[in-house]
């Protein structure tokens, strides 16, 4: 760390360490080198302070030698404008610096709108630049880590996990049928039997060709809920294609010629099927999915891309407004998904809050790995969304399932 402030380079420690990162113990070399150039108030130990009253050149000799330094991996320049700072001169030193640089130079110039002509160079030159310091630390910690998942990961090939499921599905000639360079809706039926292969814990469904199908199916279990299914509408809720609380004959027919009729007129669906469900009381709605980076053949040895990519957190209509999401690569241990599951706001609630009873965790981490497992043995599925997962005292209830597929 160079600065010409003794208190952000002091702050810039402590985001260091709480991201888990080193401040580098710079040579004895290094700072005999430094110290010849800096005043004798500077500062020649991390972080390295060129004092208040620095013009640009004098941070060019601290950039040069701690780039020669083999215990530093990484330099990150703070200024801050004080009376003879020349905030544009020592942004054309960082720039020149950087590009000559074999290891990455960040900076943080302090102080809003009378830096903002630094900083303008600095991104014109594609100098990683920031307006605070936890900002830039925040990026060097995830651009280490990055470059251990690089250093350290196998093949996909090799890795016994995804090996373990990859393309094993029962139903891949399925799948086949609706693979497509852009991205389809598996119909129901199929997103059922993939479910199912995989453990998912369902609603007792039916997909009704006819009213009297809707009924037969209905009247021993109320209340039940209809909706359209996902291949003729992704988004039920918007387009008022889920109806609930059905509680009896009239209540169901009214539900079903209205569903019906919107699929029929405003989506020009021929003899649409209508999804009828028990309607399953939870204390809790969650949301499980998954996104692919890279195409269908993303896991063999070429590895071009992440994979999938799986999102799991607060579910139900809001999701998006409460964000409470967290994440884990597809080819995560039990551990490591409770672990990232335990960082959402809502595992409290599943975990029991405020005196209330315990939900069914482990189930959820079941539900979890079961759609990780579900992308492995189909790796042609590009999307997964269970919004919500209904999750009560001893169940996990995947009440609303979409497939997607793509090439």
């Amino acid at each position: 760390v160079i600065t010409n402030a003794g208190g952000p380079g002091i702050m810039a420690t402590d985001e260091i360490i709480a991201a888990d990162l080193k401040m580098a113990a710079i040579s004895e070399e290094s700072r005999t080198k430094i110290k010849e150039v800096l005043p004798p108030t500077a500062s020649v130990h991390n972080p390295i302070d060129v004092i208040g009253d620095a013009l640009a050149a004098r941070y060019k000799a601290p950039v040069d030698t701690l780039l020669e330094d083999d215990n530093v991996d990484a330099i990150l320049i703070i200024l801050t404008p004080q009376l003879v700072t020349q905030i544009e001169d020592t942004a054309k030193l960082i720039v020149n610096s950087a590009k000559l640089a074999k290891k990455p130079i960040f900076a943080v110039f302090l102080g809003g709108k009378y830096v903002a002509n630094g900083l303008m160079r600095l991104w014109d030159n594609r100098v990683p630049a920031f307006r605070h310091i936890k900002e830039a630390v925040d990026v060097i910690a995830a651009m280490y880590k990055y470059g251990q998942f690089l250093k350290h990961r196998t093949s996909h090939t090799e890795n016994k996990y995804i090996s373990k499921y990859l393309n094993k599905g029962e139903h891949k000639d399925i799948l086949k049928k609706y693979l497509k360079k852009e991205e389809s809706a598996l119909p129901d039926k199929y997103s059922e039997l993939l479910a199912k292969e995989v453990g998912l814990d369902l609603p007792r469904q039916v997909l009704a060709k006819t009213f009297d199908e809707a009924l037969t199916f209905s009247k021993f279990i109320y209340p039940v809920v209809l909706k359209a299914p996902s291949e003729y509408i992704t988004h039920k809720t918007e387009e008022k294609a889920v109806y609930l609380d059905i509680n009896n004959y009239d209540d169901l027919k009214s539900a079903y010629l209205n569903l019906y009729n919107l699929l029929v007129n405003k989506f020009e669906v021929k003899n649409p099927t209508i999804i009828i469900q028990e309607q399953i009381r939870a204390a809790e709605e969650l949301f499980v999915g998954a996104n692919r980076d890279g195409n269908a053949d993303v896991y063999s040895d070429e590895m071009k891309g992440f994979g999938h990519l799986l999102a799991f957190g607060k579910g139900g209509i809001y999701t998006e407004i409460f964000h409470d999401i967290a994440y884990a690569l597809a080819n995560s241990s039990r551990e490591e998904i409770e672990e990232n599951f335990i960082k959402t706001k809502v595992s409290r609630i599943v975990q029991g809050a405020r005196g209330k009873s315990p939900l069914a965790f482990e189930k959820v981490i079941e539900t979890i790995l079961s759609i990780q497992k579900m992308i492995l043995l189909y790796p042609e599925i590009s999307s997964i969304d269970i919004n919500p997962l209904l999750v009560t005292k001893d169940r996990a209830i995947a009440v609303d399932l979409k497939i997607f597929v793509k090439e």
